[in-house]
């Protein structure tokens, strides 16, 4: 049976090395995530009928107000605020993993699209926008 004879420098080493990775899953982690200006896209599905393209984001606890929905040049920006969700008394945070503070959202549309006819609704925290193609480009 052979035994590696470990020396400290060796030891030292080792430690060094375990130290960083954990650091490096500990950053990679979502308990340390955060949400600084502009940093959080919420989840978006993205749907293709036969006479539209149908947009649904994630926006639960965000206030319909706090949301913008425009076109600038065939590109649909969503953008808006959701504040950080807290208990009504003071309280430690163990864990935090609800995305919070400006969020923005960027998706490239077709030039199909009857830009005008968009039409946005926000129904139980989903917003849903549906994007009809014109006329010509509807299959038949």
């Amino acid at each position: 049976m052979a035994m590696a004879v470990q020396s400290d420098e060796d030891s030292l080493t080792d430690h060094v090395k375990h130290m960083g990775e954990a650091m490096q899953r500990a950053a990679h982690s979502r308990f340390f995530r955060f949400s600084p200006p502009d940093a959080w896209q919420p989840a978006t599905n993205l749907y293709e009928t036969e006479d539209r393209y149908v947009v649904c984001m994630d926006l639960a606890g965000v206030n319909r107000e706090e949301i913008d929905v425009e076109v600038r040049q065939e590109v649909l920006v969503i953008r808006g605020r959701r504040e950080s969700p807290r208990p009504q008394s003071s309280s430690k945070v163990h864990l935090m993993e609800i995305d919070h503070g400006n969020f923005r959202r960027s998706i490239t549309i077709p030039s199909s699209v009857m830009v005008d006819n968009i039409k946005a609704r926000y129904v139980d925290g989903y917003l849903w926008i549906e994007l009809p193609k014109e006329i010509s480009n509807i299959k038949k």
